[in-house]
């Protein structure tokens, strides 16, 4: 009895062990578990070209690829391994791939639109056309703007801000759609966002850059009949045949919290204007001199409690 089951043990352990893959090659398809589908983007945004990338080493006959999407079949794909997908909508995409009328890979790709709206808290005239722009030491407002095919509350969402590299918060955050944060130096500051779904993961990502410009000042000339001139005196200012101007300096891409409690400092030929200075007034007035042809009037505007936070400029007078 004991003969009769070490036999037959040992004739068990001759006998060929036949794999799936080999199963499957015999008929010229390949063993679904072996086959990698992949996909350069699964959260792309409307707009762009998805790469889908096949690869296998049991598909006997590349050339009886069928690719669908959608349960569209892509006759101009066939017998490709790697194919260009445009997307151009927020649809979800279903691609599956059939190889000799077996579905061998399918994926889902979910389009996602990520904008990342910046508002620099930066100064400017409200007769100024354009909008702030960021300098170093002001703040910026970032905002997350998230688009899918279903609509969320963007407080589902985690957020995760990196500004030059650093994570601000720590780390994800539920709901942080919006952050305001102070631009460290330099010319252009990297901001880059990841956004990710619980259960799920990172659903998509964004990167902006900013670009630092330095605050400056203008001088706009202030008619006594006529008022504030919009046209700057970018050019200089020549007296005429009034013996003497009102002059207004207009700070830009200065942090709004500075404009407020910057010192002024006013000079005319080198001499500092002590007692305009005190009052702190952001116009002047000019008399002609008869005794010099020309003389450069200087200002500048500079926050104690944020030293970055500068804007200064010059303008030449002719009398």
């Amino acid at each position: 009895m004991h003969k009769i089951g070490l036999l037959l043990v040992f004739t068990l352990l001759l006998v060929p062990l036949v794999t799936t893959a080999q199963l499957f090659g015999g008929i010229g398809v390949a063993n679904p578990s072996s086959v990698t589908l992949e996909v350069s983007n699964v959260a792309p945004r409307p707009g762009e070209v998805v790469t889908l990338s096949l690869t296998s080493s049991q598909l006997a006959n590349p050339s009886s690829l069928v690719w669908s999407v959608n349960g569209q079949v892509q006759n101009t794909w066939s017998g490709r391994s790697t194919v260009q997908l445009p997307v151009e909508s927020l649809d979800r995409i279903l691609v599956e791939v059939n190889h000799s009328g077996t579905l061998v890979a399918r994926t889902i790709i979910n389009p996602i639109h990520l904008d990342i709206i910046v508002e620099p808290q930066t100064y400017v005239p409200p007769t100024y056309r354009g909008r702030g722009l960021a300098s170093a030491g002001s703040q910026v407002r970032l905002v997350a703007i998230v688009e899918e095919r279903m609509r969320r509350n963007p407080d589902s969402y985690f957020y995760r801000w990196q500004v030059n590299g650093q994570v601000i918060g720590g780390g994800p955050q539920q709901g942080l759609s919006e952050i305001i944060t102070s631009m460290p130096n330099g010319r252009l500051v990297d901001v880059r966002l990841e956004v990710s779904r619980p259960g799920i993961g990172v659903i998509g990502s964004e990167t902006v850059q900013i670009p630092l410009v330095s605050p400056q000042v203008h001088f706009y000339p202030i008619h006594p009949l006529y008022g504030f001139q919009k046209r700057s005196l970018r050019g200089g200012y020549t007296f005429g045949i009034n013996s003497d101007i009102n002059i207004l300096a207009v700070p830009y891409y200065l942090a709004i919290t500075s404009v407020g409690r910057a010192e002024v400092d006013w000079s005319l030929a080198g001499q500092r204007l002590t007692e305009i200075n005190e009052t702190g007034s952001l116009s002047i007035n000019l008399r002609r001199q008869t005794d010099v042809e020309q003389s450069f009037l200087q200002f500048r505007l500079t926050d104690r409690f944020n030293i970055t936070q500068q804007a200064r400029g010059e303008l030449l007078i002719t009398h």
